[in-house]
């Protein structure tokens, strides 16, 4: 439902791209496949996705810095998403 009605086809673009998938695949890598919200919280999780710091929208040239971005668990990242609706 996110892919179809609220992203915007460019990031929808860019998070298809081989570009994106080797920067997520280098956070992953960097963070060695754990949660980092999970980990401040002193619990060990497995990170399913990579979550940017900064939002792509607001920050395009920053979308493949791997330094502004960290892996997370779907339950974190929920949890940063809906905080800023």
């Amino acid at each position: 439902m996110y892919d179809q009605h609220i992203r915007d086809q460019d990031a929808k673009k860019f998070y298809n791209s081989k570009e994106w998938k080797a920067a997520r695949v280098e956070r992953l890598r960097k963070d060695k496949g754990l949660c980092q919200q999970c980990l401040r919280e002193r619990r060990i999780k497995t990170a399913d996705m990579v979550h940017h710091k900064k939002p792509i929208r607001e920050y395009w040239e920053l979308r493949l810095v791997v330094a502004y971005m960290e892996s997370l668990c779907n339950r974190c990242h929920t949890k940063i998403d809906h905080s800023k609706l």
